[in-house]
């Protein structure tokens, strides 16, 4: 039976007022034409019913996989497709308005098939969420895996400086402003490095460590042991700084993301109310600021505090907000027929299957493999099929990670909790099979899946003693 508790009728009533809302704009900026209204209205009012009977599923201050999902998208999307939508004049932009909000119905689809497999789904994800922080034996054995990990950074960046021609950061650093060209500065790294060293290198700055750093913050908050105290300060900023090595505003910003999302995660309830802790917001508007400050560095633009505060509020309002609605419009524009489809040989990731004939991507916006959101990439792929189908798939392999391997609260498993939370929103503004996204979500299961295995098989199958604080 799915618990009913105020905290979320209440949130279920703002979501059903803010619809309501907007709705009601939306009808008066008509005019003539109710096909924005229409679409907006039936899908966001399916969803909110779907909603209200998967309960506990996607319930947003349960920060589950599939319901942080959910809220990023409903946050990032479907204004940003509506006025895009108004701008575009290509007769596939109705095509494109509906595949950009059917999510909102076939995504919850994907839920309720997890449910269906899985039993007392509601009675997990309470459990997980009502859980306290807990030390145990098995983050304790994980030590010697996290000196090893960062053991592992050392021939990762050393290979990274020797094949790169520019790292952006430290050109900055060394004379500002460079004499590097802009452009051949924002893409230095692309093409010029080996795949296999690229690849460590993302990996290293996008899971190996944030997750140290994260693992760091957490035995910090929960133990006393002091050591620890001075371990996390030197991790967060040694991994910030890698993470802005190329001057990419993403990874420094998840990563600042990430550790709200352990700071909302560590409490005995979520609520998503605590953003507006003060605390919250502080590190919010430092991560906005990072974001402005790097593309004030990436473009070599006069240092001022203007253009900072300006550069802030594009990273929010244009590359957070529009990015992802205005890159799927080109995709869709670009294959708009089924000719034109490309069938995943834009996928690099099908590229190790035997026979498989890889497109190369090149600069162009028009690129088959340019990152347009993972609605787009479907489509682009597999038509109606994709875009119908995908969602249905992505909802159900969530909910099946969140159900089957997060059942307590200890240091790893919310640390790696963590890195998955981000890991799935990545493809909103990426491809639904990137490389390093579906790498980051690959590596992010594998350490939980033998971590769950570990714990099972060190205590004989029986509940593991916790340490507490007395650790």
């Amino acid at each position: 039976m799915v618990a009913r508790d105020n905290t979320r009728w209440d949130e279920n009533r703002l979501l059903f007022w803010g619809i309501l809302l907007t709705l009601v704009v939306l009808v008066t900026q008509a005019g003539d034409e109710p096909f924005v209204p229409l679409v907006f209205g039936s899908s966001l009012f399916l969803f909110l019913c779907l909603k209200k009977r998967l309960g506990d599923s996607l319930c947003f201050n349960y920060l589950t996989l599939p319901s942080f999902f959910m809220l990023m998208y409903l946050l990032l999307v479907p204004f940003g497709a509506i006025a895009t939508f108004k701008q575009m004049d290509h007769p596939i932009r109705h095509t494109y308005l509906m595949a950009m909000h059917s999510v909102f119905v076939t995504f919850p689809i994907g839920i309720v098939l997890a449910n269906a497999v899985v039993e007392n789904s509601s009675r997990i994800l309470q459990g997980y969420r009502r859980s306290p922080m807990e030390v145990t034996q098995n983050d304790l054995r994980f030590i010697p895996i996290f000196k090893i990990l960062l053991l592992s950074a050392v021939p990762i960046l050393l290979s990274y400086f020797l094949y790169s021609e520019y790292v952006q950061l430290i050109e900055v650093i060394r004379k500002y402003p460079t004499n590097i060209d802009v452009e051949t500065l924002k893409f230095a790294g692309n093409d010029d490095l080996p795949e296999v060293v690229q690849f460590a290198f993302e990996l290293l700055r996008r899971f190996i460590l944030p997750l140290c750093a994260l693992y760091a913050y957490l035995m910090t908050s929960s133990t006393r042991k002091s050591g620890w105290n001075y371990v996390f300060p030197v991790l967060f900023v040694s991994t910030l700084f890698v993470s802005s090595l190329t001057l990419d505003r993403a990874p420094p910003l998840a990563f600042v993301v990430m550790f709200i999302l352990a700071f909302l995660l560590r409490q005995g309830k979520v609520q998503l109310t605590s953003i507006f802790k003060t605390r919250l917001i502080i590190i919010f508007v430092a991560a906005m600021t990072v974001g402005g400050t790097i593309s004030v560095l990436q473009y070599q633009s006069d240092f001022e505090f203007q253009t900072v505060v300006t550069n802030s509020w594009y990273v929010f309002s244009y590359r957070i907000l529009q990015d992802a609605p205005y890159m799927a419009s080109i995709a869709f524009a670009t294959f708009n027929d089924s000719s034109t489809f490309l069938y995943g040989s834009a996928m690099r990731i099908f590229s190790v299957l035997p026979g498989f004939h890889y497109v190369e991507s090149d600069s162009s916006i028009y690129s088959p493999a340019a990152p347009v959101g993972f609605v787009a990439d479907l489509w682009r792929n597999f038509g109606w099929f994709g875009v119908l189908v995908g969602p249905v798939l992505i909802g159900f392999a969530y909910q099946m990670i969140q159900l089957k391997l997060f059942i307590r609260k200890t240091i790893l498993t919310v640390s790696l909790n963590v890195i998955l939370l981000v890991g799935c929103i990545w493809i909103i503004h990426g491809n639904v099979l990137g490389v390093m996204s579906t790498s980051v979500m690959f590596f992010g299961v594998l350490f939980s899946v033998l971590s769950s295995a570990n714990r099972k098989r060190l205590l004989g199958g029986q509940p593991q003693v916790a340490l507490h604080r007395q650790v």
